[in-house]
């Protein structure tokens, strides 16, 4: 298999623009991380040891540290010397370092047209980890007593990681949804969980002239319209007689009264009681009564979105809905490649700096396989693994 260097060479020489040590000690500088050019540690060693050092099963102690600062660069530093240069203004290099490879990965590869005439597919979603208690007090968790919560966009088409942000586990996941998705692109699909159930955000991804398609989430109220007559869709009395996929058109999601309209399905009667028993079970953790809408609907699959039959048919509405699971491969590979939720125990400081050191290993393999992937498809029909691209990316990493 060959490559066409002409294709790999823009974001190659992108990262080395990134990246080379005039510009990493710049923002070393402006962040305030090196405030003196006779500093023993640079803002290049600090980005190198915290973002290629990905090789290891497990996340370098400050011994480790220190040791590869001596054989890499020959600086010696004691462990308590580098644990305080890990500060709120090594946070700030490693966050503008952070952005500068996100603006990168943007702005690589192009999203090839949809049949439907869609523009770009986008994906938003967050995975959690559980921390050391030491943390709790600045990444206080849910479940937990520490934790951390990453909110993740991605865009399907081009591959590429549009946007990346990470808070206390205990954050409610729609709270980030104005800020992950700041810029909402005209007929564009945004494909959304029920963790991520808004419908002021709806609203704004509608107005946009953009496309949303989700699960019906109970108690969102769905309105009928009849003439100038607007009424509540009671879903127990319209839906009982349902046995087929079928489309209810010309309906109006909320307050903000959205245009909708629903993809219904009937599911066996295995998964309706599996449902069931689902939320009976987290009811009776809360020590709550069972919803009796939400265990009626427990027999049916309802879809909803904007997007007329024309944008998005009947049969194709579950089928984009189920795109969403590329993203949950992505956070796989995160844990399980990576081993992002692998840390030890550190302070706040050093504990970001190992999440954007992390994160921008991530997004570099994610942007070059991307790009390698497009090229082998176009030329041989050869279909790369994303997998062994990030596995083969974080053996050689460090080299």
């Amino acid at each position: 298999m060959t490559l066409d260097i002409a294709l790999i060479e823009p974001i190659v020489s992108t990262l080395k623009n990134l990246f080379s040590e005039e510009e990493t000690d710049k923002i070393a500088r402006v962040s305030k991380f090196v405030k003196r050019s006779t500093s023993r540690l640079s803002g290049r060693m600090f980005l190198m040891m915290n973002v290629l050092r990905s090789d290891s099963h497990l996340y370098h102690s400050l011994k480790d540290q220190c040791s590869y600062l001596e054989e890499t660069f020959g600086v010696v530093m004691q462990k308590q010397s580098l644990d305080e240069r890990y500060s709120p203004q090594a946070v700030l290099f490693m966050r503008t370092c952070l952005a500068k490879v996100l603006s990168a990965s943007t702005n690589v590869g192009s999203a090839a047209a949809l049949p439907s005439g869609l523009k770009a597919i986008h994906l938003c979603d967050a995975t959690s980890f559980k921390l050391s208690d030491s943390l709790k007090n600045a990444f206080p968790g849910s479940g937990t007593a520490a934790g951390v919560k990453i909110f993740y966009s991605y865009e399907l088409l081009s591959g590429q990681c549009t946007g990346i942000q990470w808070a206390a586990g205990k954050r409610n996941d729609t709270t980030y949804l104005d800020s992950i998705e700041r810029n909402i692109e005209p007929n564009s699909l945004y494909i959304k969980d029920l963790g991520f159930w808004s419908t002021g955000h709806f609203g704004k991804i509608h107005q946009a002239e953009a496309y949303f398609v989700t699960r019906y989430k109970v108690p969102n109220k769905v309105y009928s319209k009849v003439g100038e007559v607007i009424t509540v869709l009671d879903l127990q009395v319209i839906l009982k007689d349902i046995e087929q996929p079928t489309i209810i058109e010309d309906l109006l999601l909320g307050e903000d009264q959205i245009p909708v309209r629903l993809h219904v399905e009937k599911v066996p009667d295995e998964v309706a009681e599996k449902r069931r028993k689902k939320i009976r079970h987290k009811a009776a953790c809360n020590n709550a009564a069972s919803s009796e809408l939400s265990l009626f609907l427990c027999q049916y699959s309802i879809f909803i979105t904007n997007a007329p039959q024309s944008v998005l048919p009947i049969e194709h509405i579950r089928t984009f809905y189920m795109l969403r699971w590329q993203i949950e491969l992505i956070f796989k590979a995160w844990k399980s490649i990576f081993e992002l939720e692998r840390v030890q125990r550190m302070n706040p400081h050093r504990f970001e700096c190992y999440l954007m050191g992390k994160l921008m290993a991530v997004l570099l393999s994610s942007n070059l396989q991307g790009l390698i992937k497009a090229q082998l498809w176009d030329e041989q029909q050869f279909e790369l693994s994303e997998w062994k691209a990030h596995k083969v990316f974080k053996k050689n990493s460090a080299n």
